[in-house]
């Protein structure tokens, strides 16, 4: 005698995988989990080592002159400090898209960068960044995301630019980036 299954019990099976196969391949990639001022290596065919050294919230664009960066008074602006050197054994050119920063925000939604831009000796804050970087050479520079001016942004994910396969490094935000000191 042949055993049949009702339709209502492979539906599961049908559409569980797809679901399964979808959730693994957005909620997740690998990586590891960040501490600030510790280097990480990211990128496979192109490799930076980073550190993030700071994180505060700022109302104040990085780039305050570009008028699309204006904030409504319902944003707030996550700068983070970090510094990049070039892992690589051959020159690099670093700009804008080298990194994908991401940052979730309370209300759980997913924020990408805005401005990567240099940071001088003295700590001003310089032009949009786009040099190239020696084998070992390093730079501070600062990324800007725009997030909501309500809450504390919970987590922090950095990537090579460039290389969506390659492993990813997430921080805990919970209580690291320090509060605006100005207000409009």
């Amino acid at each position: 005698m042949m055993k049949t299954t009702s339709f209502a019990a492979l539906l599961p099976l049908l559409f569980g995988v797809s679901q399964l196969a979808h959730s693994q391949a957005v909620d997740q990639k690998p990586g590891v989990v960040g501490v600030f001022g510790t280097p990480y290596r990211i990128g496979i065919r192109n490799p930076l080592q980073i550190r993030v050294t700071k994180a505060y919230y700022d109302v104040t664009p990085l780039d305050n002159l570009n008028v699309s960066d204006v904030l409504l008074r319902t944003e707030k602006v996550l700068v983070v400090e970090l510094d990049v050197q070039n892992a690589s054994e051959r020159d690099l050119d670093f700009r804008y898209s080298a990194l994908g920063v991401y940052v979730v925000d309370a209300g759980g939604e997913t924020k990408a960068w805005q401005r990567v831009i240099k940071l001088q000796a003295d700590g001003a804050k310089g032009d949009n960044l786009r040099m190239t970087l020696r084998p070992a050479q390093r730079v501070a520079c600062a990324v800007s995301v725009r997030v909501s001016a309500a809450g504390e942004a919970t987590k922090l994910m950095i990537e090579r630019g460039g290389e969506p396969t390659a492993p990813i490094v997430r921080y805990d935000l919970v209580g690291k980036a320090a509060p605006v000191e100005k207000i409009f």
